[in-house]
């Protein structure tokens, strides 16, 4: 009987520490937010995660302990970002939301300082239509319109294609109805 204890008792360690690992405590890491160390866990050579006390701020790849290849980036644990990262910035193919979670943009970030993004992709409205493509900038929540692009319907159908100013039609671009057909404008 002892020794089917003691058995069962083995198994159960042995159990419990495949269970536990990679489930250690996160360590300080070289990361930095707003002068907080970040905490680390995972493997600095393969996916791991970062937290602000026990908030999650990124989870993804890591190359050499810098931010590379694919992963998702947090603000007080809300989703911000999902997609591709260089150098321990948001740059390729990703998806920006809002601050309360609604898909913001897709498509490819060209260029990141950390606070402003380049990018060129669709843009979409509160209810998840696409309403833009084309070259915009996004600084936190406000994105501004490039020289070009398309603008949609509701239904996702064409409205507008051409030039624009100040985030409007400059009407050196084509005008289209519901159905494609070219509109006159005057």
């Amino acid at each position: 009987m002892i020794k089917k204890l003691a058995v069962i008792s083995i198994i159960l360690i042995i159990i419990a520490g495949l269970l536990l690992s990679g489930c250690g405590k996160a360590e300080p890491s070289g990361f930095d937010l707003d002068g907080e160390t970040l905490l680390f866990k995972g493997d600095e050579n393969g996916k791991g995660t970062l937290y602000s006390g026990s908030v999650k701020v990124y989870e993804g790849e890591f190359v050499n302990g810098v931010i590379q290849g694919q992963g998702k980036l947090y603000t007080d644990g809300k989703l911000r970002y999902e997609g591709e990262f260089v150098n321990n910035q948001a740059q390729g193919s990703g998806i920006l939301y809002s601050s309360d979670g609604k898909k913001l943009f897709e498509g490819f970030i060209t260029e990141n300082t950390g606070a402003v993004y380049q990018a060129t992709g669709h843009l979409y409205s509160e209810d998840g239509e696409q309403t833009f493509y084309g070259d915009i900038t996004v600084t936190g929540d406000t994105v501004t319109i490039g020289d070009t692009g398309v603008l949609y319907y509701p239904s996702g159908k064409m409205f507008y294609w051409g030039g624009f100013l100040n985030g409007e039609p400059d009407g050196t671009g084509t005008y289209y109805d519901e159905e494609g057909n070219v509109l006159e404008i005057e």
